[in-house]
């Protein structure tokens, strides 16, 4: 479980300096650039999938393979959680007002009502705040692990074995 472990302290440190970075930028205001925050989901599949072949040359079996995906998902997830929480509450304090005023823009940019936009703010409250960003990053990051492991565990035991 070393390897997950590390392979967990790698991802979390990776995204947090990757968010710090995308907010440095201002990336996070520019609907032409926000999207490249999600840049943060591929890299965590291919470090899953590259832990997991290093847990198959360890002898792993399935269920260890996927609990070692989970584990590097709760660790990158909990480091994600602290770390985003604390970029978007004292380094950059105004990063959800901000978002909040790129959205209206691009939404009143592509004709929508006040009562549309109002609706559509209104729909996503709760994630725009530290604590729900936060936990949906956790919660997103553990799930993603999770299911990628369950998947790729399978797929690199049988092309080693089928290589065999």
């Amino acid at each position: 479980m070393k390897s997950a472990v590390q392979a967990g302290l790698i991802l979390g440190i990776t995204v947090v300096v990757w968010t710090a970075l995308h907010a440095a930028l201002g990336w996070y205001k520019d609907p032409g650039m926000s999207w490249t925050f999600w840049m943060v989901i591929p890299f965590e599949l291919i470090l899953v999938v590259f832990m997991l072949k290093n847990t198959k040359k360890q002898g792993f079996r399935y269920g260890q393979q996927v609990a070692a995906g989970l584990v590097m998902s709760l660790v990158g997830g909990a480091i994600i959680f602290v770390g985003c929480y604390v970029l978007t509450t004292m380094v950059f304090p105004t990063y959800y007002a901000d978002v909040r005023g790129m959205y209206e823009k691009v939404m009143i940019a592509k004709g929508w009502t006040p009562e549309q936009i109002g609706a559509a703010m209104e729909k996503q409250k709760s994630m725009m705040t530290p604590m729900g960003s936060s936990m949906m990053g956790f919660i997103g990051t553990t799930v993603t692990g999770l299911i990628v492991a369950l998947i790729a565990s399978v797929l690199i035991r049988n092309r080693a074995t089928s290589m065999a």
